[in-house]
């Protein structure tokens, strides 16, 4: 039980904590307690809990330092505190003119509230959760329609590129044989390295795609060889 008082004030605190596991009981919640540690359990949703007594801080006298130091006196003032993190921490203690048994309707509401606000937020977050989620897949599937789109564009510009040249290679074949009949250069030899050259041009061509025994595995984009592995 997460409860730290003076000896005289030890009855009270034990009274206030089973006044507040009556009245939790009373909305349907429970109070898991251990030996330094107390939860409030409602709907579902854990909430710490913990009783102390403020203490005094007085001065020492004759101090043997040059620093000041402190005796921590009880005050005889119940403090009850609900909740762990900043945004859901709230304090009740005696005062002057109450005492912290006559405030157990306010905190018992307050836990309501709580427990509300927690699956509330859970709830928010899961949401959140699910558009981020919606829209990191919209974001992975847009990303693969560009590859596609990209690789796509790439294939047919690079074809385009091939076939422009296979073309100006015919051309170039074309204009070199009527040079030569002209003349008068034209030969076996010529005529051999022409259908050569003819036979290059198909193999080029992305529109024609001939077979070339030598050529099979070079890379028509960058007219290499495959690198040859080491073992």
């Amino acid at each position: 039980m997460n409860i730290n008082v003076s000896p005289k004030m030890l009855d009270r605190a034990l009274a206030f904590f089973n006044l507040l596991i009556i009245e939790v009981k009373r909305i349907g919640g429970a109070i898991e307690v251990k030996p330094h540690h107390s939860t409030v359990i409602y709907i579902g949703e854990r909430m710490e809990v913990s009783l102390r007594e403020k203490q005094n801080r007085i001065l020492k006298e004759n101090q043997a330092h040059s620093w000041d130091t402190y005796d921590y006196l009880p005050s005889g003032i119940l403090l009850f505190k609900l909740g762990e993190h900043s945004w859901n921490v709230k304090e009740w203690k005696d005062t002057s003119y109450t005492v912290l048994e006559d405030k157990i309707e306010d905190i018992i509401e307050h836990i309501r509230k709580v427990a509300v606000k927690i699956q509330e937020d859970r709830r928010e977050s899961e949401r959140r959760r699910i558009e981020q989620e919606k829209e990191r897949q919209k974001q992975i599937e847009l990303e693969k329609l560009q590859v596609t789109e990209l690789n796509n564009f790439i294939e047919i510009k690079t074809k385009a590129e091939l076939w422009k040249n296979a073309t100006i290679m015919r051309e170039y074949v074309m204009v070199l044989e009527e040079t030569a009949k002209k003349n008068g250069t034209y030969d076996l030899n010529m005529q051999q390295y022409l259908e050569w050259a003819r036979k290059k041009a198909d193999w080029y061509d992305p529109l024609v795609e001939a077979e070339d025994e030598l050529l099979r595995k070079v890379d028509k984009t960058t007219l290499t060889l495959p690198k040859k592995g080491f073992w």
